[in-house]
């Protein structure tokens, strides 16, 4: 019995530096940045170019992790919205699988009831399809394509013309500058 507690209080804190090591690469890196091999993609839009209901789920916690509260929200509200919740509810069942004492405050459990359960179902289902109606009001639940770092260094375009015999060397700084170098 002993031994057995000792086993599972080990797998989970594997479990919870596992979540940590994440939740930091997740701070770290921007999912659809130069990191974006890294991460997993979503096999729904993948396989029907629709979004699902955890689509932009990456990008969301790493732009809270990094305080862009607005940026989270718009890559997807309904998972922001909820993380406090699941946030609750996985600290309580950590210490009940743990079997550690529940402090008083989170003894309370809230129960959904089953009008709740489908309450909540039937939110999830019209996010989902609603984030993929591509109208002006909907459009916005859908995550934007990619969200660039907001105080990223941005490149500038290089382009070099030869022109002749001799190399002149032009450095036009947009694209449309170097089409106009190019005649």
């Amino acid at each position: 019995m002993q031994t057995q507690r000792f086993l599972r209080r080990c797998g989970f804190l594997a479990a919870v530096a596992g979540i940590v090591c994440l939740g930091y690469v997740l701070f770290r890196k921007n999912p659809s940045g130069d990191w974006q091999a890294f991460f997993p993609k979503c096999m729904f839009f993948w396989a029907s170019g629709l979004h699902c209901p955890g689509c932009g789920c990456q990008r969301a916690v790493h732009h809270l992790l990094n305080g862009r509260i607005l940026l989270a929200l718009q890559c997807n509200a309904m998972v922001i919205i909820a993380l406090p919740w699941l946030t609750w509810e996985a600290a309580r069942a950590s210490l009940l699988f743990l079997e550690l004492p529940v402090p008083r405050f989170m003894a309370i459990r809230w129960r959904l009831s089953g009008k709740q359960a489908m309450s909540i179902a039937v939110a999830v289902t019209a996010f989902w399809i609603l984030r993929n109606v591509p109208c002006r009001p909907f459009e916005w639940l859908a995550p934007p394509v990619m969200l660039p770092e907001p105080n990223a260094e941005r490149s500038h375009f290089v382009s070099i013309a030869i022109h002749g015999p001799s190399t002149d060397m032009n450095v036009h700084p947009t694209p449309a500058a170097a089409e106009k170098s190019r005649g």
